[in-house]
This record gives C-alpha cells, sequence and structure tokens, in this order.
C-alpha cells in the first residue's frame, strides 16, 4: 500500500509541481461557516464488537487504523487488529470463537468469520498474523473477546446499561455519581 500511495504522490508532483512553482494553481478559500470538527474517539468506541456483521467490523478496522487502532481481548490482553477481511461462512461455533489458525485467524461472527492480517498483541510489535501464528499456542476454539457491559450515568438515581451479549445479567448494588463511567466484564 505505502509503494501505492508513493507512486500516485510522484505522479501528483511530475504533473502539478510546475504549476505550483510558477502560481498557476489557483487557491481557493475555506467556508468557515460549513467547518465542522470530528469528535474525539473514545476508547470503547474502538472496541471490536462481534456481535456486529462482518462487513461492520472490517470497516471498523479499516477506519481505525493505523491510529488509534480497534482492539479485541486476547487472554485478558488487548489485541489491536489493524487488517482483517470478511468471509462469508456458517460455521456452528460461538461469536467470537477463534475457529481457524491454519496460515490465518479466524473469529466468528454472526454472519461468518473475520480474519485477521495485521494484529498487534500488547505490548508487541504490530505483525502480521503469520508470524503471531508462529509465536501463539492453543487458540482453536477458544473464545477470543471478553463481552463488556458499560454502564454509563448523567443522573445519580438512574443508570442506563449496554451488553454485547443477550444472556448477560447484572445487578447494581450502589449508586453511581453523575457522569460515572464503569465498564466490567462477564
Amino acid at each position: 500500500m505505502k509503494i501505492k500511495n508513493f507512486l500516485a504522490a510522484a505522479s501528483l508532483a511530475i504533473r502539478e509541481g510546475p504549476n505550483y512553482l510558477d502560481g498557476k494553481l489557483p487557491g481557493e478559500t475555506q467556508d468557515e461557516s460549513k467547518v465542522t470538527i470530528a469528535n474525539k474517539i473514545k476508547p470503547e468506541e474502538e472496541h471490536i464488537d462481534l456481535t456486529m456483521n462482518g462487513e461492520k467490523i472490517v470497516n471498523l478496522i479499516r477506519g481505525l487504523s493505523l491510529t488509534p487502532g480497534a482492539y479485541l481481548f486476547l487472554d485478558g490482553s488487548k489485541f489491536k487488529v489493524y487488517q482483517a477481511k470478511f468471509i462469508s461462512k456458517n460455521l456452528d461455533a460461538e461469536i467470537g470463537q477463534i475457529v481457524n489458525v491454519s496460515k490465518c485467524l479466524e473469529v466468528k461472527v454472526p454472519d461468518g468469520v473475520i480474519s485477521l492480517e495485521m494484529v498487534q498483541p500488547e505490548g508487541k510489535k504490530m505483525m502480521n498474523i503469520k508470524s503471531f501464528l508462529n509465536g501463539a499456542k492453543d487458540l482453536l476454539g477458544t473464545t477470543s473477546v471478553k463481552f463488556f457491559i458499560c454502564i454509563t450515568t448523567s443522573d445519580p438515581l438512574s443508570a442506563s446499561f449496554a451488553s454485547n451479549r443477550a444472556d448477560s445479567e447484572i445487578s447494581l448494588n450502589s449508586v453511581l455519581s453523575p457522569a460515572e463511567n464503569i465498564s466490567f466484564s462477564v
């Protein structure tokens, strides 16, 4: 991909460089009333929800790559995913279960599998999946992701919660303070 970008930039410089140097490229003033500012990406938005359909997951990964990066939890550690592809397969496996580790790492999602291609285990450098699998042991059949429930409240008397796992049960025994966020795994 870097070579493709380099070639495109070189072509643009060769084609438009002389015009720029001669002052023949007119600038455009930006209309300040049409400026939009993107919201800051929160860490919880980087977490890959494996209950989404495969194409949405791949688009999330692409949108967050290279920084900040989308992530899962593998064996309790953050596992960033920078490149993946969706494969439509009908498998009898639990969502989040690793279903293939031979030359690729495939994780079950509702409508198929996500094949991870570029990853970064916590505390390690980014690597292709082949390099990761060379050092990984006993992944096949394990559930790759821990499911999270996030509770957010702005009112100390009420709280809303969302879970990406339908069979999760939770009970709250304390009152949350305003704007308090709590995350924990089940």
